[in-house]
C-alpha cells in the first residue's frame, strides 16, 4: 500500500471520527434538553400536587371550624381528590364526600341559581341543609381523618 493510501485512508478515518464526535454531541445536547423538560415537567407536576394537597388541608380545616358550608366544602373536596386521588373516594372514610356530591349535584349554582325562582331555591336549600346536618358529624369525622391522612403522607397520594 502506497504512501498516498495510507495518508487517505487516515483522512478518512478522521473525518468519520469528527461525523460521530458530531453527532454525539448533537445527540447529548437533545438528551440534555430533553432531561432539561422532563425535571421541569417533574417539579410543575410537584407543584400542583402540592397545591391540590394544601388546598385540601384548608378546606377540612374550615369545614372543621365551621368556616364554609358543608355541602361546598365536600364538593370542593371530592372535586379536588378526583383529580389529585380518586382511589380516596373508595376509602370508607371519604366516601362522605362522593355522597354529598351526589346528592346535591342536581341543586343549580352560580349564575344558574340566580335565573331559578326564589321559592325553588329555598326549597332546595332547606333540604342542602337538611342533609347537612344529617351528616354532619360524618363530614367532620371525614375531614379530620382527610387532615390526618394529608399530614402523615402529604405527597405520596395515589
Amino acid at each position: 500500500m502506497s504512501d498516498r493510501s495510507i495518508w487517505l485512508l487516515i483522512l478518512f478515518g478522521l473525518f468519520i471520527i469528527a461525523g460521530l464526535s458530531l453527532y454525539i454531541v448533537r445527540k447529548t445536547k437533545v438528551l440534555k434538553e430533553y432531561k432539561s423538560q422532563a425535571l421541569e415537567k417533574k417539579n410543575s407536576q410537584t407543584e400542583q400536587k402540592k397545591y391540590l394537597v394544601d388546598s385540601l388541608k384548608v378546606l377540612a380545616i374550615t369545614i372543621l371550624d365551621d368556616q364554609v358550608e358543608l355541602s361546598e366544602g365536600c364538593i370542593r373536596i371530592k372535586v379536588i381528590l378526583d383529580h389529585l386521588a380518586p382511589l380516596l373516594h373508595e376509602d370508607e372514610s371519604f366516601k362522605i364526600f362522593e355522597l354529598m356530591y351526589v346528592s346535591t349535584q342536581h341543586m343549580p349554582t352560580h349564575d344558574a341559581r340566580k335565573k331559578v325562582d326564589k321559592h325553588f331555591i329555598d326549597k332546595l336549600d332547606t333540604q342542602r341543609f337538611a342533609l347537612e346536618e344529617k351528616h354532619r358529624e360524618e363530614i367532620k369525622s371525614a375531614s379530620r381523618a382527610l387532615l390526618d391522612y394529608l399530614e402523615a403522607e402529604p405527597l405520596n397520594i395515589h
